[in-house]
């Protein structure tokens, strides 16, 4: 009998008394087979096996590995892997094994990792800012909402509008106020993510600037702003088309 077999037989069972059959594929050298695991492990509900799961990580040395191990405490949401999680996204170079560990960090929805997600966010590494936007996303706390507002002036465009998810997506009522201010500072690049961020929370107060801003025909993104209008529900922006 394969491996592969013997991992699909055993997800067929569901029965989380069998982790400990599966934890050794764990370290295999095949990277197909560990994600294999992975998915038998989450399939079967292996919740219990977190504590294993995450002591075989501690021992670790292997950087590919490490990712199968960040990929596994994430999906069965072992929140006593923090600590470890965090230690790997900082020690971590831009590679999947980084883009995993945020992810991870997000699905256990650690607070305390939100200064690392956020300083992925604004990275170089794509990946690992795009990771980092949907674990922000996941964790949903507020505390995430002013470092992340500075990030609709990045200079990458891609990073700009992820910030937008994050501010879009978390509810505070800091979010209004703040970004208003990014909006008023009338900067070219930042004009269209801040619009965008204040339609989609509905920031009413903001609807006369954006409109403003909009009439600009010089502004990149222009779309953008007149999509932010779209949200709120102002029929004046189709006067511009």
């Amino acid at each position: 009998m394969t491996p592969e077999i013997l991992l699909e037989a055993l997800a067929r069972m569901g029965d989380p008394s069998c982790a400990n059959t599966i934890l050794p594929f764990l370290q295999s050298q095949d990277h197909t087979l560990r994600l294999i695991a992975v998915d038998t492990l989450v399939r079967i509900g292996a919740d219990s096996a977190g504590k294993a799961i995450l002591n075989l990580a501690r021992k670790n040395q292997d950087p590919k590995i490490a990712k199968t191990y960040a990929m596994a405490l994430g999906k069965l949401k072992v929140r006593s892997a923090e600590s470890y999680l965090m230690e790997l996204a900082k020690m971590a170079e831009p590679s999947p094994t980084l883009a995993a560990t945020y992810l991870a960090l997000g699905r256990i929805s650690s607070k305390k990792s939100i200064p690392i997600l956020i300083r992925g966010l604004a990275g170089d590494f794509d990946k690992g800012s795009e990771n980092s936007m949907i674990a922000l996303i996941e964790i949903k706390s507020p505390a995430a909402i002013t470092p992340t507002i500075p990030i609709l002036k990045h200079k990458n465009r891609d990073v700009r509008y992820r910030a937008v998810n994050v501010l879009s997506e978390i509810p505070s009522s800091q979010t209004g106020p703040k970004v208003l201010k990014i909006l008023e500072e009338n900067e070219p690049n930042s004009v269209g993510p801040a619009a965008l961020v204040l339609g989609r929370i509905g920031f009413k107060p903001a609807r006369p600037t954006i409109e403003k801003s909009f009439i600009n025909s010089q502004l990149p993104d222009r779309e953008m702003i007149g999509r932010s209008l779209g949200y709120l529900g102002d029929k004046k922006v189709f006067q511009f088309y």
